[in-house]
């Protein structure tokens, strides 16, 4: 059985999430430090970030190799803003939501239950179900 191709949509914003959890990752596993502690220390020795390769090789991956288009989020502002204040989410998870309603996005894969809120979001949690 051949597996079937899916388009991923995603926005800089996730792009922006992976590539600072990556940074941050690299940072306390090879420094020894708790996630804040990394915070801080990649702040105080921003020198760091040149001599860091993971983050920098899995995000171009993510970019180059897996089928994914990255939505424009510049007119989705206003929308990001009501759908904040309607259902008590963060901006940036708002800008998803507001992406996936603009784009007509089929599946929002998350594992942020703030989305169970969300009534217009057909939502699929990776980390639990399996889509066959």
């Amino acid at each position: 059985m051949q597996a079937e191709r899916i388009t991923g949509y995603i926005n800089s914003t996730v792009i922006d999430e992976f590539f600072h959890k990556a940074l941050l990752t690299q940072i306390y596993i090879e420094k020894h430090l708790s996630p804040r502690e990394a915070i801080a220390y990649s702040k105080k020795h921003p020198e760091i970030l040149s001599t860091l390769s993971t983050p920098y090789t899995i995000t171009r991956e993510v970019l180059e190799q897996y089928n994914l288009i990255v939505l424009d989020t510049s007119d989705i502002l206003i929308d990001t803003l009501h759908i904040s204040q309607q259902y008590g989410l963060l901006f940036s998870d708002a800008l998803h939501a507001a992406s996936a309603r603009k784009h007509h996005i089929d599946y929002f894969a998350t594992n942020d239950r703030d989305f169970n809120r969300v009534d217009f979001l057909t939502l699929v949690h990776p980390s639990i179900d399996v889509v066959y």
